[in-house]
């Protein structure tokens, strides 16, 4: 199975960029900093992501999961809720710290990417005690 460092990887391979030139286009320090999110050593943050998706029309749920396709059916350019995204990604290391874990960024991927379906898609309110019990599923 295909990791998001992967992903990431095809995505920017697909653009024809290296990864300095990838990480400047994204804002996002330099080429170690691609390195490692190809790696698996860190994750983009969701501003990244919203600038992957919003310059590159990567879909961000493919990004996340691997799940439909790189350019599929994701909501168009500025109809990510980036707000949404940073309290559900906020909550998420919040809950991690709380519990001393560290979750690998595959699975912290798909972590963010059911907890955005759940509160955003479905238009329920971001929940601290959901956030949690979705935690306790994956840790």
């Amino acid at each position: 199975m295909e990791t998001i460092g992967e992903r990431l990887k095809s995505a920017r391979e697909k653009l024809n960029l290296d990864q300095g030139k990838f990480a400047k286009e994204l804002g996002a320090g330099g080429r170690t900093t691609i390195s490692q999110w190809e790696r698996g050593i860190s994750f983009p943050s969701a501003n990244i992501l919203k600038t992957i998706h919003e310059k590159f029309g990567i879909d961000i749920n493919w990004l996340l999961t691997g799940e439909g396709d790189m350019e599929g059916d994701s909501p168009p350019a500025g109809t990510i809720d980036i707000d949404s995204l940073r309290q559900i990604i906020s909550g998420v290391e919040r809950g991690l710290a709380a519990k001393h874990r560290i979750l690998d960024p595959e699975k912290k991927a798909r972590l963010i990417a059911l907890l955005y379906d759940h509160f955003v898609v479905k238009q329920s309110g971001i929940e601290e005690e959901t956030v949690d019990k979705y935690l306790e599923l994956v840790v």
